[in-house]
């Protein structure tokens, strides 16, 4: 998200008033607050967050139209929320620190989900989520071009049978459908939970 570009189109409206709500809204556990992890020096001034509603349903009841059964682009909002809520939720259970971000270069290329320790600059663990048919990863695609060698990257699919292992550039990539890897993160959080 971009503030100044919010106050914009919702004019007479301050930044300094949208970024309050911002706040509120993320007290109020109604969004998730996704930073950039991938900056550093002058660069953090101009890095952008991006918001996540904490439930799917909010969006389907304040945007009229919303369709996730015909529209790719509402699924892949969609799974992308889930995804990251479910990480988020994992990873805010553990002992140990952790920050749960996205990475975005200069060129424009991004990582939807990673992972990383808060004693370390470099990311553990990469999720890219795809929703599309057919959803092809070329070389070119960042979850490929920052590949973490040692570190699997999970690729989110959207066919159930869409799934496995392939190896590309220095990463392993493993592909898993949606549902399963919800159900997965889920059982794993109760499980935490439990301990």
């Amino acid at each position: 998200i971009r503030v100044d570009t919010i106050s914009q189109e919702l004019r007479g409206v301050s930044t300094a008033t949208i970024k309050e709500y911002i706040r509120y809204f993320e007290e109020a556990n109604l969004i998730y607050r996704s930073e950039q992890l991938d900056v550093q020096g002058k660069k953090m001034l101009k890095a952008k967050n991006k918001i996540y509603l904490t439930d799917c349903g909010i969006r389907w009841a304040v945007v009229p139209g919303v369709d996730v059964f015909k529209k790719e682009t509402e699924l892949g909002f969609a799974a992308e929320t889930m995804v990251y809520k479910h990480i988020r939720d994992y990873y805010d259970a553990l002992p140990e620190k952790y920050r749960v971000g996205y990475l975005q270069d200069e060129r424009g290329l991004e990582i939807d989900v990673a992972i990383q320790d808060f004693g370390q600059d470099k990311p553990l663990q990469y999720v890219e989520v795809k929703m599309r048919t057919q959803s092809a990863i070329r070389d070119k695609d960042a979850i490929v071009a920052y590949g973490l060698q040692g570190h699997p990257g999970y690729i989110i699919t959207k066919g159930h049978d869409d799934f496995g292992l392939s190896e590309r550039g220095k990463t392993s990539l493993y592909r898993f459908p949606v549902g399963a890897f919800l159900y997965m993160m889920g059982q794993m959080l109760d499980r935490l939970n439990r301990q």
